[in-house]
């Protein structure tokens, strides 16, 4: 009975919110090859119905084992295409400005081949940042042909023997300050591991 009426709340408020959702849908979403277009076209209409602040748009298919050229390439096509996709439409509704993108994955792909053309799970990764107080056209840290991470000084964020791996940690610490949360109370109850001296201030 207390999930029945857990959930019965729960449609009542979501129905409040798919009414304002549907104010900003455009008459038609888009039905082309690439789902990313879509998803893009919900996210920015519920950004501007202000039902959310941070939304997660996902396509799969790089997990690839096997035959990794022709089926890896496509896809970082469709990234693309979604990417310029996504700032066209913003800046035609008018919040272009007003926003961050991370372009990710949670890893990367192994250097060689496996027997199947395939490549397999690496530890190292790349990724994309854009948008609203995020300094552009510039990259941050490094790998050798064999896809090993340089070592890079926290400070001119420049190759040095002696410096630190950029980590996943670095990146939420910049985020945190890029968003003027880093010193909340909440964000106390979820530290992020940093040591004095090794901070980085990876989006200006």
């Amino acid at each position: 009975m207390q999930n029945a009426i857990g959930n019965l709340y729960a449609s009542r408020t979501g129905s409040n919110e798919l009414k304002r959702l549907q104010q900003y849908l455009p008459d038609m979403l888009d039905n082309g090859p690439n789902p990313l277009r879509r998803q893009i076209q919900v996210a920015l209409a519920a950004f501007r119905a202000g039902i959310t602040i941070s939304i997660n748009l996902d396509i799969g298919g790089f997990d690839t084992h096997g035959d990794h050229d022709n089926n890896h390439i496509p896809r970082l096509v469709q990234i693309l295409d979604g990417l310029d996709f996504l700032w066209s439409e913003s800046e035609a509704q008018g919040i272009g400005d007003n926003f961050v993108v991370l372009c990710g994955s949670d890893f990367g792909r192994t250097p060689g081949y496996n027997d199947t053309n395939g490549k397999d799970h690496w530890a190292i990764t790349s990724l994309m940042m854009m948008g609203k107080g995020i300094g552009g056209d510039k990259v941050i840290g490094g790998s050798d042909e064999r896809h090993n991470a340089y070592n890079w000084d926290p400070k001119t964020l420049k190759q040095s023997d002696s410096g630190i791996h950029i980590e996943p940690r670095h990146v939420h610490a910049s985020l945190r300050r890029l968003a003027g949360i880093d010193g909340h109370d909440l964000m106390k109850q979820y530290p992020i591991a940093i040591e004095k001296g090794d901070e980085m201030n990876i989006l200006a």
